[in-house]
Protein backbone atom coordinates (compact mmCIF):
# COMPACT_ATOMS: atom_id res chain seq x y z
CA UNK A 1 0.00 0.00 0.00
CA UNK A 2 0.92 3.45 -0.54
CA UNK A 3 2.45 5.66 2.09
CA UNK A 4 0.16 8.28 3.72
CA UNK A 5 1.94 11.62 2.80
CA UNK A 6 2.70 14.10 5.58
CA UNK A 7 0.34 16.81 6.02
CA UNK A 8 1.64 20.27 4.70
CA UNK A 9 1.24 21.30 8.15
CA UNK A 10 4.18 19.24 9.19
CA UNK A 11 6.17 20.96 6.87
CA UNK A 12 5.28 24.48 7.97
CA UNK A 13 6.22 23.36 11.38
CA UNK A 14 9.67 21.58 10.94
CA UNK A 15 11.00 25.10 9.15
CA UNK A 16 11.76 27.10 11.97
CA UNK A 17 13.70 24.14 13.58
CA UNK A 18 15.39 24.01 10.42
CA UNK A 19 16.32 27.96 11.08
CA UNK A 20 17.40 27.46 13.98
CA UNK A 21 18.85 24.02 14.59
CA UNK A 22 20.33 23.99 18.21
CA UNK A 23 23.57 23.53 17.46
CA UNK A 24 26.05 26.68 18.24
CA UNK A 25 29.73 24.53 17.56
CA UNK A 26 32.89 25.48 15.50
CA UNK A 27 32.78 24.70 11.70
CA UNK A 28 36.36 24.30 10.20
CA UNK A 29 35.94 26.77 7.28
CA UNK A 30 39.05 28.02 4.66
CA UNK A 31 41.15 27.18 7.77
CA UNK A 32 39.22 28.65 10.47
CA UNK A 33 36.69 28.00 12.72
CA UNK A 34 34.11 30.20 12.27
CA UNK A 35 30.54 29.28 14.71
CA UNK A 36 28.15 27.41 12.66
CA UNK A 37 25.48 29.98 13.21
CA UNK A 38 27.51 32.88 11.44
CA UNK A 39 29.28 31.07 8.11
CA UNK A 40 29.65 33.23 4.86
CA UNK A 41 27.63 33.48 2.29
CA UNK A 42 30.18 31.65 0.03
CA UNK A 43 30.00 28.32 2.52
CA UNK A 44 27.61 26.81 0.69
CA UNK A 45 28.76 28.02 -2.94
CA UNK A 46 32.20 26.70 -2.19
CA UNK A 47 31.41 23.61 -0.91
CA UNK A 48 29.09 22.95 -4.44
CA UNK A 49 32.28 24.31 -6.46
CA UNK A 50 34.61 21.92 -4.72
CA UNK A 51 33.15 18.55 -4.89
CA UNK A 52 31.05 18.05 -7.87
CA UNK A 53 33.03 16.81 -11.01
CA UNK A 54 34.15 19.90 -12.87
CA UNK A 55 32.71 18.16 -15.86
CA UNK A 56 29.04 18.86 -14.06
CA UNK A 57 29.23 22.12 -13.45
CA UNK A 58 30.66 23.09 -16.31
CA UNK A 59 27.50 21.67 -18.27
CA UNK A 60 25.51 22.87 -15.44
CA UNK A 61 25.90 26.67 -16.44
CA UNK A 62 25.96 25.59 -20.21
CA UNK A 63 22.57 23.83 -19.44
CA UNK A 64 21.58 26.68 -17.17
CA UNK A 65 22.47 29.31 -19.71
CA UNK A 66 20.55 27.67 -22.39
CA UNK A 67 17.65 27.37 -21.00
CA UNK A 68 17.82 31.22 -19.61
CA UNK A 69 18.45 32.22 -23.29
CA UNK A 70 15.53 30.42 -24.57
CA UNK A 71 12.94 31.63 -21.94
CA UNK A 72 11.54 34.47 -24.41
CA UNK A 73 10.90 31.56 -27.75
CA UNK A 74 9.69 29.12 -25.33
CA UNK A 75 7.19 31.37 -23.64
CA UNK A 76 5.51 32.33 -26.89
CA UNK A 77 5.17 28.52 -27.58
CA UNK A 78 3.76 27.69 -24.45
CA UNK A 79 5.96 24.80 -24.04
CA UNK A 80 5.03 22.97 -20.59
CA UNK A 81 8.09 22.00 -20.04
CA UNK A 82 9.63 25.67 -19.03
CA UNK A 83 8.06 25.15 -15.98
CA UNK A 84 9.34 22.10 -15.06
CA UNK A 85 13.02 23.82 -15.99
CA UNK A 86 11.93 26.98 -13.90
CA UNK A 87 10.75 24.72 -10.49
CA UNK A 88 14.12 22.55 -11.00
CA UNK A 89 16.14 26.09 -10.86
CA UNK A 90 14.21 26.91 -8.05
CA UNK A 91 15.18 23.91 -5.96
CA UNK A 92 18.66 24.12 -7.16
CA UNK A 93 19.01 27.72 -6.24
CA UNK A 94 16.12 28.16 -3.21
CA UNK A 95 17.63 26.00 -0.99
CA UNK A 96 20.37 28.00 -0.67
CA UNK A 97 19.12 30.97 -0.78
CA UNK A 98 17.05 29.98 2.25
CA UNK A 99 19.72 29.15 4.10
CA UNK A 100 20.98 32.40 3.59
CA UNK A 101 18.17 34.47 4.09
CA UNK A 102 16.99 32.31 7.49
CA UNK A 103 20.50 32.18 8.98
CA UNK A 104 20.36 28.73 9.00
CA UNK A 105 22.67 26.20 11.26
CA UNK A 106 25.22 24.99 8.79
CA UNK A 107 28.22 22.34 9.28
CA UNK A 108 29.88 19.29 7.37
CA UNK A 109 29.79 20.81 4.11
CA UNK A 110 26.53 20.88 2.10
CA UNK A 111 25.06 17.64 2.94
CA UNK A 112 21.81 19.30 4.53
CA UNK A 113 20.99 20.33 0.54
CA UNK A 114 22.14 17.47 -1.54
CA UNK A 115 18.91 16.69 -2.12
CA UNK A 116 19.10 19.34 -4.58
CA UNK A 117 22.30 18.22 -6.34
CA UNK A 118 19.52 16.15 -8.77
CA UNK A 119 18.44 19.34 -10.20
CA UNK A 120 21.99 20.46 -10.63
CA UNK A 121 22.47 16.82 -12.77
CA UNK A 122 19.49 17.64 -14.65
CA UNK A 123 20.65 20.90 -15.31
CA UNK A 124 23.85 19.02 -16.43
CA UNK A 125 22.50 16.35 -18.68
CA UNK A 126 20.70 19.84 -20.47
CA UNK A 127 24.50 21.24 -20.98
CA UNK A 128 25.72 18.09 -22.55
CA UNK A 129 22.34 17.65 -24.80
CA UNK A 130 23.25 21.44 -25.73
CA UNK A 131 27.15 21.04 -26.41
CA UNK A 132 25.65 17.81 -28.47
CA UNK A 133 23.50 20.16 -30.40
CA UNK A 134 25.86 23.03 -30.96
CA UNK A 135 28.16 20.14 -32.21
CA UNK A 136 26.14 18.60 -34.73
CA UNK A 137 26.29 22.17 -36.34
CA UNK A 138 29.63 20.88 -38.27
CA UNK A 139 29.92 18.94 -41.05
CA UNK A 140 31.73 15.67 -41.89
CA UNK A 141 35.14 15.46 -39.88
CA UNK A 142 34.50 18.61 -37.87
CA UNK A 143 31.54 17.03 -36.76
CA UNK A 144 32.70 13.82 -35.90
CA UNK A 145 35.66 15.39 -33.66
CA UNK A 146 33.65 17.89 -31.92
CA UNK A 147 30.89 15.03 -31.15
CA UNK A 148 33.91 13.16 -30.35
CA UNK A 149 35.68 15.63 -27.54
CA UNK A 150 32.10 16.24 -26.11
CA UNK A 151 31.43 12.51 -25.46
CA UNK A 152 35.33 11.55 -25.10
CA UNK A 153 35.85 14.91 -22.20
CA UNK A 154 32.40 13.74 -20.38
CA UNK A 155 33.77 10.15 -20.49
CA UNK A 156 37.01 11.11 -19.15
CA UNK A 157 35.26 13.11 -16.12
CA UNK A 158 33.03 10.16 -15.51
CA UNK A 159 36.04 8.10 -15.44
CA UNK A 160 38.58 10.03 -13.22
CA UNK A 161 35.23 10.05 -10.46
CA UNK A 162 35.09 6.56 -10.70
CA UNK A 163 38.78 6.06 -10.27
CA UNK A 164 38.89 9.04 -7.10
CA UNK A 165 36.21 6.58 -5.46
CA UNK A 166 37.78 3.36 -5.41
CA UNK A 167 41.23 4.72 -4.68
CA UNK A 168 39.75 6.87 -1.72
CA UNK A 169 37.49 3.63 -0.31
CA UNK A 170 36.49 3.83 2.50
CA UNK A 171 36.93 7.40 2.69
CA UNK A 172 34.66 8.23 -0.29
CA UNK A 173 32.74 10.37 1.02
CA UNK A 174 35.08 12.84 1.53
CA UNK A 175 35.23 13.68 -1.43
CA UNK A 176 36.64 16.74 -3.23
CA UNK A 177 36.78 17.30 -7.09
CA UNK A 178 40.02 16.86 -9.26
CA UNK A 179 41.82 19.19 -9.28
CA UNK A 180 41.02 20.08 -5.24
CA UNK A 181 41.80 16.30 -4.02
CA UNK A 182 45.34 16.50 -5.52
CA UNK A 183 45.50 19.39 -2.64
CA UNK A 184 44.09 16.87 0.45
CA UNK A 185 46.75 18.04 2.98
CA UNK A 186 45.66 21.41 2.35
CA UNK A 187 41.78 20.36 2.17
CA UNK A 188 42.38 18.74 5.63
CA UNK A 189 43.35 21.77 7.23
CA UNK A 190 41.00 23.89 5.74
CA UNK A 191 37.67 21.75 5.47
CA UNK A 192 35.36 19.80 8.03
CA UNK A 193 35.72 16.20 6.97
Amino acid sequence: PPFPSPPPCLFVLALPNTRRFPWTGPVLYLGELPNSTRLPWHYIPLWAYLTPPACYLVLALIGLYSTLREVPERLAKRDPALALDGLLAGCLFGPWLATLAFHSTLYDGWRHLYFSYPCLLYFSALGLLTAWRITGVAQGLARRASRGLVLGGFALSLSATAYLMIRLHPLQNIYFAYPFCTYMPQMKTGFEM
